[in-house]
């Protein structure tokens, strides 16, 4: 289920605690989080180690077996990735 949720100033989704991440094109959240990490040059090991986020979670993300990530996770992502919002940007489009 859906939360209410808005993005404030500086980008932040608020009110959300779980959501589905599935775009309207059917590409999961997962296949963008390993498409910005791809470009970035890291492994997953590495995005683990400069997010926080356990190794199997993020294997779990990419691979689409955990297609409910925690806004603290896709924060930490968003983050560790320097997307400035671009992840944000990503589930609110999915979401609209």
């Amino acid at each position: 289920m859906i939360n209410s949720y808005f993005i404030d100033e500086v980008g932040m989704m608020q009110g959300v605690s779980r959501f589905k991440v599935m775009s309207k094109q059917g590409t999961p959240f997962g296949d963008e989080v390993k498409r910005l990490r791809s470009l970035r040059g890291l492994s997953q090991d590495e995005l683990s180690r400069l997010s926080g986020i356990s190794l199997g979670l993020i294997s779990q993300i990419e691979r689409g077996k955990h297609a409910n990530p925690s806004i603290l996770t896709v924060a930490r992502l968003d983050k560790s990735l320097k997307c400035r919002g671009r992840l944000f940007k990503f589930l609110y489009e999915t979401l609209n």
